[in-house]
């Protein structure tokens, strides 16, 4: 009985240790990589931090709530990169394809930076697959929510498009006004 006690309470620390560890770790790498000039199609880079399991895309917002026009996944690899373009003008259909979120999940080790990383050291591999979301809308672009699942655990990851935005232009003469 004593034994029957002890293993009980081990299985459950050892789950409440493992729930507090996903949580507190989300697997879901994300990053705005690229946009338009006017930020109304975004390219968001994701990959899987995570050694274990697949990540799920859900959903993905923009702007607080709305649903975008237009929000797919891109799988390629590192020769051939993605694509940036109005989301109905794909230059070469045949190189770069679309995919509905739902038919996309994000594997083990595919996390954007050590893809770089071992591009760069020239160890990276053809077969190795990168992911990144294309996302569109009519409005401007400031946030983009993104919602996804890993082992049955749902996780929200919140991204800025601040840092996209353009300059202001700066006046050659300093007396000219804008």
């Amino acid at each position: 009985m004593l034994a029957t006690v002890v293993v009980a309470v081990v299985v459950l620390s050892m789950l409440s240790v493992g729930y507090s560890y996903l949580k507190a770790n989300p697997p879901l790498a994300a990053g705005v990589s690229a946009s338009t000039s006017d930020r109304k199609v975004v390219l968001v880079s994701v990959g899987n931090k995570s050694k274990f399991g697949d990540i799920k895309i859900l959903q993905v917002l923009v702007n607080g709530d709305a649903t975008p026009a237009f929000a797919k996944i891109q799988v390629s690899d590192h020769r051939k990169g993605f694509i940036i373009s109005s989301y109905n003008e794909v230059e070469h259909p045949d190189k770069f394809a679309f995919a509905e979120l739902s038919a996309v999940s994000l594997g083990p080790g595919t996390e954007p930076g050590e893809q770089l990383e071992k591009l760069n050291e020239g160890t990276a591999s053809t077969e190795e697959k990168i992911y990144a979301l294309t996302i569109a809308d009519e409005a401007t672009i400031e946030r983009i929510t993104i919602k996804y699942r890993y082992y049955s655990m749902t996780y929200e990851t919140t991204l800025s498009t601040e840092m996209l935005k353009q300059p202001e232009p700066v006046p050659t003469n300093p007396l000219q006004q804008t």
